[in-house]
């Protein structure tokens, strides 16, 4: 293979960065949202998604890694209070009818049932 060839061939193969904005333009609102709307499979894998991509707007709103451990009730939680409609705001509250973390994102994520 020429120098050319193997140029071209290590631009093609090369991994791409994404910024925030953009993996959030492309997976949430691109991806996430075509599974939702226009997909007619099941709802359940669906509402696993969402329960997933609301922790990741979560963690896109405060300064600690992706990664960080301990996080995912405040990214949750933070999500569906800054970004959601206001309506969402009681069931942040561990107290409320349904504390949404509880009983709608971890039993997805963790237990795959609703």
């Amino acid at each position: 293979m020429d120098n050319q060839q193997e140029s071209h061939s290590n631009e093609e193969n090369k991994i791409r960065t994404l910024t925030l904005v953009q993996s959030i333009r492309s997976f949430i609102l691109g991806e996430l949202r075509a599974l939702i709307y226009d997909h007619e499979g099941s709802h359940f894998i669906k509402f696993v998604n969402i329960a997933i991509a609301i922790e990741y707007l979560g963690a896109c709103l405060d300064e600690f890694p992706f990664n960080e451990e301990g996080k995912s009730e405040t990214r949750f939680n933070d999500a569906l209070k800054k970004l959601f409609n206001n309506k969402y705001k009681k069931f942040t509250k561990k107290d409320s009818d349904a504390y949404l973390f509880e009983e709608f994102r971890c039993c997805f994520v963790h237990q795959l049932r609703p």
